[in-house]
């Protein structure tokens, strides 16, 4: 129960035959016979913190990059806020996504072609799923795990820019529909 605890807060990783056990990695830990953890190899000190990525991630989501040391340091507080923006984008994701389906169009004219649909389908898509990844990341614990480079979550730039883009011609569409009738 120690052992597990530690883990939890990110303060060590247990090493079990095959696998290792970080906080990211907590609710198959706790889900294993307690004779199978308490025939541990060995443990081992957590990571250092990956600032660099968790900045990266932060300017993604349009927070203030300072706060990852914060985290660094023991508040929490910036987490409710990162998972809130990574709630409401991967939502967002999950409704724009749709309106390509759809088609998006106004007086019988596609406001997209076909290709600039599954463009930014795609790349919507991509950014959806990497914030659903994101989501695992909820504990100062978990964080200080977190496995992104700052190039993955660079690359990610792209999926919020088309994110905001396809919202805009979403509201243009829904702006324009009273006058298409």
């Amino acid at each position: 129960v120690v052992l597990t605890a530690l883990v939890a807060n990110g303060d060590l990783i247990l090493a079990l035959p095959g696998e290792k056990y970080d906080a990211t990695k907590l609710r198959a830990l706790v889900r294993m016979d307690p004779g199978d953890v308490a025939d541990f190899r060995y443990v081992e000190p957590p990571k250092e913190w990956p600032l660099a990525s968790i900045k990266a991630l932060l300017e993604l989501l349009d927070m203030v990059p300072g706060k990852a040391q914060a985290m660094a340091q023991g508040d929490s507080s910036p987490i409710g806020e990162m998972q809130e923006k990574i709630n409401a984008a991967v939502n967002k994701a999950a409704e724009l996504d749709q309106a390509l389906d759809e088609g998006m169009s106004a007086w019988d004219t596609g406001l997209l072609t076909q290709d600039e649909r599954q463009k930014y389908k795609d790349r919507i898509q991509e950014l959806k799923t990497f914030l659903e990844r994101m989501q695992n990341y909820n504990t100062l614990g978990k964080l200080k795990n977190f496995h992104a480079s700052v190039d993955e979550v660079d690359d990610q730039q792209e999926g919020m820019d088309a994110l905001q883009h396809i919202d805009a011609v979403k509201k243009l569409q829904t702006a324009l529909s009273p006058f298409a009738g």
